[in-house]
């Protein structure tokens, strides 16, 4: 009896991501963008970029990477004051990653807010290693989306009417281990600005921000909540609270702030809940004049943070003994370390980590 013998062969395809090179493959930023796919990295090599013209940077949905070969005090986006940074337009589903740039000089053509960046609807957006200064209706705007921003710096950007630094707008944000610095607003919200939302904001220092109300942060049905920072020398109040509408909170939690929770402008419109570890203490500031928030010897703030910390059932604050140095996380965006004084280098975030590489094509 003869038998029969089948062979089944079964094909698979392997579609691994593509790295594009910026100017090496592509001369502009944008042309790189544009020949991506989803999963992709666009890799940018140092240097000075000045964008399109008046046009924004458009991503056009895609879940890609942009990031930078050297850091970004070496890659700068100059928009030159004629177009912003970078334009995340309403995409459902679009995952970036934007890593290690400096984007200044950005004033928005189209009447919008975000002159450093503006994302919109749909998007999924983190922001890590980027400094952003010196732009136009507001630094950072979020509408609709869940950006997710970890050790930048964002300094000298300017409002229209709210949020100079950062205007959040219905968007469930994570601020983390962020300097945001020297924001001004002739309206609401020198440094933030929070609308309708319940951001994170852990090791963040809030300094020198100013607005006729709310210089470091303004919430207009706001919930926020603030761990391991400082809000120092914002003016005329670190917090202020929206008086119509809906009423707002705030969690404050092992963090510095500026005439304690007395210096909270409350309103008669919502409820501050203060919580363990908080100080009223002057941080110690390396050279606050000098834009150096980095931490002196000696600080209030050196090792009084916490490494873990949950409120209402939320796990706001879960560092590992190798996101911060001795024995408790530090408050604020710069973690000391005395061997670190000694070195030569930019004024960034300390704390980097490492996370998984995405995208993951295998």
């Amino acid at each position: 009896m003869k038998r029969l013998i089948i062979s089944l062969f079964v094909y698979t395809t392997v579609v691994f991501a593509t790295t594009i090179h910026v100017p090496a493959d592509y001369t502009t930023i944008q042309a790189g963008i544009d020949a991506s796919s989803n999963g992709d990295t666009v890799l940018v090599q140092s240097g000075t970029y000045t964008g399109s013209g008046n046009k924004d940077l458009e991503i056009g949905g895609k879940s890609i990477t942009i990031i930078s070969a050297s850091g970004a005090t070496s890659t700068i986006i100059d928009c030159e004051n004629n177009g912003r940074g970078f334009l995340f337009p309403q995409e459902q589903g679009a995952t970036l990653i934007l890593d290690g740039f400096t984007i200044q000089n950005g004033t928005p053509n189209d009447g919008n807010d975000g002159g450093g960046i503006l994302c919109i609807s749909g998007n999924s957006l983190t922001i890590k290693n980027c400094i952003i200064k010196n732009n136009q209706n507001s630094g950072l705007y979020f509408s609709y989306c869940s950006p997710i921003v970890i050790n930048c710096i964002i300094s000298g950007n300017t409002s229209e009417w709210w949020g100079g630094g950062l205007n959040l707008d219905q968007s469930a944000a994570e601020i983390k281990n962020c300097l945001i610095s020297g924001n001004t607003s002739p309206g609401k919200g020198g440094g933030i600005v929070v609308q309708h939302n319940s951001p994170n904001i852990v090791n963040c220092t809030i300094t020198e921000n100013s607005a006729p109300e709310g210089g470091g942060i303004y919430c207009y049905q706001a919930f926020p909540t603030v761990t391991n920072s400082i809000l120092w020398n914002d003016a005329p109040e670190e917090v202020y609270f929206d008086d119509s509408f809906n009423s707002n909170s705030i969690m404050i939690a092992y963090s510095d702030i500026q005439g304690d929770s007395a210096g909270i402008g409350i309103n008669n419109n919502g409820t501050v809940y203060w919580e363990t570890g908080n100080i009223d203490t002057d941080p110690l500031f390396t050279d606050e004049s000098g834009g150096d928030y980095t931490l002196q010897n000696g600080s209030p703030c050196i090792d009084a943070g916490t490494a873990f910390f949950v409120w209402q059932g939320d796990t706001l604050v879960n560092l590992s003994p190798g996101e911060y140095v001795d024995s408790d996380p530090d408050m604020g965006a710069f973690e000391y370390d005395v061997v670190s004084t000694t070195e030569d280098f930019p004024l960034t975030p300390f704390k980097f980590v490492l996370h998984q590489n995405y995208p993951n094509p295998v």
